[in-house]
């Protein structure tokens, strides 16, 4: 579930057609849902970050977003 690598390179957001901004706030959305799902016991870290997670969901694609204008 959690690559090796630990370093979140900036072109990848860029490839995504996210601003870095947008990708700090919606990293740090889906690290407080995940820390949540966590705390509840519907998810086990194993000593992984929440923000480590949340990183690798935001690479690979998982992390949905919606605009509302």
């Amino acid at each position: 579930m959690v690559s090796n690598q630990l370093h979140y390179d900036p072109d990848e957001v860029y490839q995504k057609n996210m601003s870095p901004f947008e990708s700090v706030v919606v990293a740090a959305q889906e690290a407080r849902f995940i820390n949540e799902q966590a705390r509840l016991g519907f998810l086990d870290l194993k000593g992984v970050k929440p923000t480590t997670v949340a990183l690798d969901r935001l690479r690979e694609g998982k992390v949905k977003i919606s605009v509302e204008e």
